[in-house]
């Protein structure tokens, strides 16, 4: 699994309104009083509302994830199940639900693995290979498909595919991507 994730990568990676959700359910004062006027300008609102937050001694992931019903803290998975389980399950869903099967079967040339059989037995090649991470996967995918996946994770679907990407990984809990 990725490295651990800080209280301040969440608030960078969610969106306006979810920032808004996490303000009024911890009581945060999110307008900006006169002497907070250039910051606010300078940095925008959706920053503005995360610094306020994050300003806020004693709100921890957990505390966030059971208000926006996410899964930063990866502490809601209580299958038992290891990572290793988790991510071969992240990754299924990934090329099951985003990656057509034409796309599927570059991605098996390209790691010298068959492409017979069914989409299903296509998937679960890649993963039991061990040569394709969700990261990897997340990378092959363009801006169009990284906001389908943005919006199925209930996530903003605004920015550049690296921005995408990157709220992708954080909300899964794989930290910011290095790139």
């Amino acid at each position: 699994m990725g490295p651990e994730i800080s209280e301040r990568e969440v608030l960078d990676s969610l969106s306006l309104h979810q920032l808004k959700t996490l303000a009024k359910a911890f009581d945060v004062d999110i307008k900006p009083k006169l002497a907070e006027m250039p910051l606010f300008t300078l940095r925008g609102e959706k920053h503005f509302i995360a610094d306020k937050i994050y300003e806020v001694i004693g709100i921890t992931i957990e505390d966030m994830d059971k208000v926006l019903g996410t899964n930063f803290s990866k502490t809601q998975i209580e299958t038992g199940e290891t990572t290793d389980t988790v991510d071969a399950d992240l990754r299924f869903t990934l090329l099951d639900k985003f990656v057509d099967e034409d796309d599927l079967d570059i991605y098996l040339l390209d790691l010298n693995l068959s492409v017979s059989g069914s989409k299903e037995a296509q998937i679960k090649r890649i993963i039991e290979s061990g040569q394709m991470e969700v990261p990897d996967i997340l990378k092959k995918m363009d801006r169009e498909v990284l906001t389908k996946v943005c919006e199925s994770l209930g996530l903003d679907e605004t920015g550049t595919e690296d921005e995408l990407r990157n709220r992708i990984l954080v909300h899964q809990g794989f930290g910011v991507s290095a790139e």
